[in-house]
């Protein structure tokens, strides 16, 4: 009987031994392939911060890879001081935030309308929400610059590139950039909260924009955190639509500031610095990319949980 118990216990620990073995062995894989997956993300924007705090020495120097061996600001103050960044990212925040508010109160309305209620041709007009995300924008840009820039009807008509209203006309019409997406998650989000909530509220004597303001905006704070990230993230990187509508100089974002003001170093109009120049341009990158971080730093939990909950990564 005792042999018995004892043979038991044996096998009983032999069999957690052997549990515990491949939880570690598999433990160790997968930090072995999250590392090598960090280290190929995070590689090269590290070689990109060392690279701006280095001398022209040092960047030409092959024996340097990683570390500047002479450190300085140099190359950081004269980015800076060209692409101007100041005013360059003045214009950027009034126009993403402007944007990107906008998007978040028109995507959140069409999205729970489409959720919620039922009307001919709800699913047609989904589809046709879905078809400006698989629609290229280079297709219909030309359409688009010349309505803005002939912007009226008939005779009357007024130029608006240069200004900021055809982005502003665009998102308040839900045809700004990505709004589909926007649509498609706050719909998605829509359909998975209780209708038990609305009717409650219809009981208690709340219309349908009463409902909407009192109970469906406070339940949906992570969603509408996340559209207006996303939202203010791609408009304050965006290139293509900035350079299509935006051509007068006192609005010139960031993205549009980066590309169009640095210049080649040239001595007697001459190019003869192209590594210098590409560093300027990394250097840039980083100085715009440096508020975006900030923001996520700081929504970042709620981010997660809004994509959580839109039913987007089921």
């Amino acid at each position: 009987m005792f042999t018995r118990s004892n043979t038991a216990r044996r096998r009983l620990s032999g069999a957690s031994l052997a549990n515990r073995t491949k939880k570690i062995s598999w433990s160790l894989v997968r930090g072995v392939i999250l590392f090598g997956l960090c280290f190929e993300i995070v590689y090269p924007f590290f070689v990109k911060i060392m690279q701006t705090f280095m001398t022209k020495e040092d960047l030409v120097d092959p024996t340097i890879k990683l570390y500047p061996l002479h450190w300085t600001l140099s190359t950081l103050r004269q980015t800076f001081t060209e692409i101007e960044f100041v005013p360059a990212a003045f214009n950027s925040l009034i126009l993403s935030l402007t944007v990107s508010v906008l998007q978040m109160m028109i995507c959140t309305l069409v999205g729970y309308g489409l959720a919620r209620f039922k009307f001919r041709g709800r699913n047609l007009l989904f589809f046709m929400v879905i078809l400006t995300l698989i629609i290229p924008p280079q297709l219909y840009s030309i359409t688009q610059y010349l309505y803005f820039y002939y912007f009226g009807v008939g005779q009357h008509t007024v130029n608006l590139i240069g200004t900021y209203w055809p982005f502003l006309l665009l998102s308040l019409t839900g045809m700004g950039m990505k709004n589909g997406l926007y649509i498609f998650l706050m719909r998605q989000f829509f359909r998975g909260l209780p209708k038990e909530l609305e009717d409650a509220a219809y009981i208690d004597g709340c219309g349908i924009f009463g409902t909407y303001l009192r109970v469906i905006l406070p339940n949906a704070r992570n969603m509408l955190i996340t559209v207006f990230v996303l939202s203010f993230s791609w408009q304050w990187t965006d290139y293509f639509f900035s350079s299509m509508l935006l051509g007068a100089q006192q609005v010139t974002n960031l993205p549009l500031a980066i590309i169009n003001n640095i210049q080649l170093i040239r001595t007697g109009g001459e190019r003869v610095d192209p590594i210098l120049y590409a560093v300027e341009r990394n250097t840039a990158c980083l100085l715009a990319i440096i508020p975006l971080l900030i923001l996520f730093a700081f929504l970042q939990k709620k981010l997660i949980n809004g994509i959580e909950r839109s039913g987007l990564v089921e």
